[in-house]
C-alpha cells in the first residue's frame, strides 16, 4: 500500500501498531521523507528567530547531501513520541476507540487556523493540514487523544501525536474529558464542509485515484496494510587503525556521502531478519546530530555559533548559505595523533586557508576501529600544529 488517502484510516492504522507495539509499523506512518526531503530550513530559522547547530534541522532541502542526517534526527524523534504514546496508552489497560473523526472543524476553517495551516505548509511543503480527535473509552469514562495530520499528494501522515485543539501536548497525549465536552468535539455538517476544503488541496491525477475507504480500513483491521518503509539503517563499517579510520571518513566527507560516514559510528548491530530496535535508531539520530554539529563548526570557521539571529548579526539566509556541504570538498586529512590513554583522536584538516583540530573519542572492537563521539572543532595556528604529536 503506497499510501492512506483517508484520515480515519490512518489512525485506525496507528492503533493498530501500537496495539501490537510495532516501532517499524507506526514509523512509516509518519512523514519521515516527506519533512526531510521538504523541510525549509531558512524559515525554522526565521520563525525561531533563533540557531542551534544541534537542534536546528539540518538545511537538507536546499542541499541534499544533508538528507541522511535529518532523515536520521527525524527518525530518533518519532522514535521517542511513538513510544511515549505506546507507554500512555497502556496506562489504561482495554482502552476502546469510539469514535474518530476531525476535532471541532468550524475552528479548522477559522481564518486564524487556516492560517497556521499553511504555515506549517511552507516550512514542511505539505499540501495540507488537519486535526483528528479520537474519543476513547476506560471503564465508563471518556477520554482524548489528538493527532495532527498532514497530506502529501493525497495521502496522510502523522505531523505529531497531539492537536491544539484537542488541547492535547507532548506531556499529555491522552486526557479525561466531560460528557459534555465529548459531544462537542465533533459536527458532522463541519466535517463534511472541511472534508470538500481538504479536497481542493488535491491534484486532477490525485482525485482521479482515490483509495476505497473500506477496503483500506478493511485491509487495516486484518492486519493487511503496511505503509512504506521511510527510514534507514546503518551499516557498520570499520577503520583498520585511527589513521584508516580517519582517512575513510575524510574519503566520504569529500564526497558527500553522509550515510556512509555514519557507519564508522559505534551503533548496535543489526542482523539480517531482525527486527530494528528503538535503542538503534536513537543512536542513529545521536550520530545524525554529531555529524551536523562537526559540519555545521567547520563550515563557520571553527566557531559553534548560536543564538538569536540578532545576536549572531546574521540573517536566516546567511546562515543557510554558510552550511553548503559542497564545500567540504575542500577538506584535507593533515596528520592524525590517537592516545591510546584517553582513546582521543586529534584529526587535523586543511580547509579554507586554515587548519582545524576536530576531536574524536575512538574504540576499537572485534571489527576494527569506530567513532564514539566527536568533542571538539578548532582552528590551531601554524605552531600549536606542529607541536601535536
Amino acid at each position: 500500500m503506497e499510501q492512506i488517502q483517508d484520515p480515519q484510516n490512518l489512525i485506525h492504522y496507528f492503533f493498530k501498531a501500537v496495539d501490537e507495539e510495532n516501532l517499524d509499523m507506526a514509523l512509516r506512518a509518519c512523514p519521515v521523507d516527506e519533512i526531510g526531503l521538504g523541510i525549509d530550513t531558512q524559515m525554522v530559522i526565521e520563525n525561531m528567530g533563533e540557531f542551534s547547530p544541534v537542534s536546528t534541522v539540518a538545511p537538507s532541502k536546499q542541499y541534499r547531501e544533508y538528507f541522511p542526517l535529518t532523515s536520521a534526527e527525524l527518525t530518533s524523534r518519532y522514535t521517542e513520541n511513538i513510544l511515549a504514546f505506546i507507554d500512555a496508552y497502556q496506562k489504561y489497560d482495554g482502552l476502546q476507540i469510539k469514535k474518530i473523526g476531525y476535532v471541532y472543524p468550524e475552528k479548522q476553517m477559522a481564518s486564524e487556523n487556516m492560517l497556521r495551516y499553511q504555515t506549517i505548509c511552507d516550512t514542511i511543503s505539505a499540501d495540507a493540514v488537519c486535526e483528528v480527535a479520537v474519543l476513547l473509552e476506560y471503564q465508563g469514562k471518556d477520554y482524548l487523544a489528538g493527532f495532527t495530520l498532514v497530506s502529501y499528494y493525497g495521502g496522510w501522515k502523522l505531523l505529531s501525536f497531539s492537536s491544539e485543539l484537542t488541547e492535547t501536548t507532548e506531556d499529555v497525549l491522552i486526557r479525561e474529558i466531560t460528557d459534555q465536552e465529548a459531544q462537542a468535539i465533533y459536527n458532522d455538517a463541519g466535517a463534511e464542509e472541511l472534508e470538500e476544503e481538504l479536497s481542493d488541496t488535491l491534484g486532477d491525477e490525485e482525485k482521479e485515484e482515490r483509495q476505497d475507504s473500506q477496503e483500506i480500513a478493511e485491509m487495516i483491521e486484518n492486519g493487511e496494510a503496511l505503509l512504506p518503509a521511510n527510514y534507514f539503517v546503518v551499516n557498520l563499517a570499520y577503520g583498520e587503525s585511527p589513521q584508516d579510520l580517519m582517512e575513510q571518513v575524510t574519503k566520504y566527507i569529500e564526497k558527500g556521502n553522509l550515510q556512509a560516514f555514519m557507519n564508522y559510528y559505534v551503533t548496535d548491530k543489526v542482523e539480517a531478519g531482525e527486527r530494528v530496535s528503538s535503542e538503534k535508531l536513537t543512536q542513529q539520530g545521536n550520530v545524525a546530530e554529531n555529524i551536523q554539529t562537526l559540519y555545521f563548526a567547520l563550515l563557520n570557521e571553527g566557531v559553534m555559533d548560536k543564538g538569536s539571529l540578532e545576536t549572531l548579526g546574521k540573517t536566516s539566509q546567511d546562515i543557510v548559505e554558510e552550511q553548503n556541504p559542497g564545500n567540504m570538498f575542500y577538506l584535507d586529512l593533515m596528520k592524525v595523533v590517537y592516545s591510546e590513554e584517553n582513546s582521543l583522536c586529534r584529526s587535523f584538516f586543511w580547509y579554507g586557508g586554515n587548519i582545524y583540530e576536530v576531536d574524536f573519542v575512538l574504540q576499537e572492537s572485534e571489527g576494527g576501529w569506530q567513532i564514539q563521539e566527536m568533542t571538539d572543532v578548532s582552528q590551531v595556528s601554524q605552531k600549536e600544529y606542529d607541536s601535536a604529536e
